[in-house]
């Protein structure tokens, strides 16, 4: 979860925009009241997403209020009371972080390897508290990345293979908050298919750079696999992703949704199609502009 699933702000009211900040405000805090102040660096819009999700399934009301800044003391910002879906959430991303530091450690070079270690030391001790708070996480967390390691290290077997750690990771993740049998077995799916679009979302963005490098990426594969031109891949890359989301879709218009459905609506019916345009599409657009 590292910061792909957004809201569309052009199509929300300056209300519903207000309470979705006020969520991820409340995240920013929870980590810097549990797992320290440094833990706010890897903040991400997918962590406010989880506790987002989390809380519409709630019967609870959640009231706003505006507080101080954790980042900025002369600035007031909207709050939550910090809950039990916001401190699960804020524990899954410290111990996911973790995870990917220490992965992307294992997979760069030494350069980069010397950058990304005190990275490991700004977070060990976050990581250390939430674990011991959501071992059950760690459990999940750390199995998926082993089987992602062992995926990238064998022959190329397809996108399905490759997704299905991240996938499997968020699915699970998911089940340890849901206590509604009916309730869970939707998001047990919903999370599937959002993780299966996260980990290719993001290989979709770091296409031209693993391409350069050669590194693991199951849309390179695809590509030389089948023989597509750049444009064709993007194409392709779009229609993946778009499969994706219409199970998402799908799946979420079965759930019983008890808050905060406008922001949820907008995330999932705009903010998803929103970010494979820009990630896809307007990337090269952009940078091409940039040079004029």
């Amino acid at each position: 979860m590292f910061g792909y699933i957004k809201p569309y702000k052009p199509d929300m009211k300056i209300k519903e925009y207000e309470v979705y900040k006020s969520i991820y405000c409340s995240v920013c805090k929870c980590l810097n009241k549990e797992f320290g102040m440094l833990s706010k660096l890897f903040l991400s819009y997918d962590c406010a997403f989880l506790a987002l999700f989390l809380m519409s399934l709630e019967d609870n009301e959640f009231m706003v209020r505006k507080e101080k800044c954790v980042c900025n003391y002369f600035k007031r910002c909207n709050f939550l009371d910090i809950n039990d879906s916001i401190r699960f959430s804020s524990a899954a991303l410290v111990i996911m972080t973790y995870y990917k530091i220490l992965d992307d450690i294992s997979d760069d070079g030494s350069l980069k390897k010397v950058i990304k270690y005190p990275l490991i030391l700004f977070i060990l001790g976050a990581y250390k508290k939430a674990k011991k708070l959501y071992p059950e996480i760690d459990n999940i967390v750390s199995f998926y990345i082993n089987e992602q390691r062992n995926v990238e290290s064998m022959m190329y077997g397809g996108l399905d293979k490759s997704a299905d750690s991240t996938a499997g990771m968020l699915s699970d993740i998911i089940c340890l908050r849901i206590k509604d049998e009916k309730q869970k077995r939707i998001a047990k799916e919903l999370f599937y298919f959002l993780g299966r679009w996260i980990y290719l979302i993001d290989a979709a963005d770091d296409f031209d750079e693993d391409k350069k490098n050669s590194n693991f990426n199951p849309f390179v594969n695809e590509m030389l696999d089948k023989n597509m031109s750049k444009s064709q891949n993007k194409e392709y890359m779009n229609s993946v992703l778009n499969q994706t989301v219409a199970r998402i879709i799908s799946t979420y218009s079965l759930l019983n949704i008890k808050n905060f459905k406008p922001i949820l609506d907008n995330i999932i019916l705009l903010g998803f199609g929103e970010m494979q345009r820009n990630v896809i599409f307007l990337k090269e657009r952009v940078r091409d502009e940039r040079s004029i």
